[in-house]
């Protein structure tokens, strides 16, 4: 399961136990009114905090991987040239390109 469920299902979570709440709760009509726009709110702000949360972590794992990705592509070359200097440096230019 991913974070995304996770926040999906915390989020669901959330506004189904506050309207069970204030559904419940024995007061005025204007008064539940009131306190579903204030858990509407507060649930909005939390969604967002969340929501940034999520991206900033995103954009952090992308820009570890894209690190990794270019130290790997830099290895390979570097193996690569050595590979070929060294059967180049030994004669062998045709063992290096599979010719016998």
């Amino acid at each position: 399961m991913n974070r995304k469920d996770v926040l999906i299902g915390v989020v669901i979570g959330a506004m189904i136990g506050a309207m069970t709440t204030l559904l419940t709760a024995p007061k005025s009509g204007k008064a539940v009114r009131g306190d579903l726009q204030e858990q509407t709110t507060k649930l909005k702000n939390k969604t967002a905090d969340a929501a940034n949360t999520v991206s900033e972590q995103s954009s952090r794992a992308s820009g570890q991987v894209q690190d990794a990705a270019s130290q790997m592509s830099e290895t390979t070359a570097e193996t690569a040239k050595r590979f070929l200097d060294e059967v180049t440096s030994s004669g062998n230019e045709d063992r290096a390109y599979g010719r016998e």
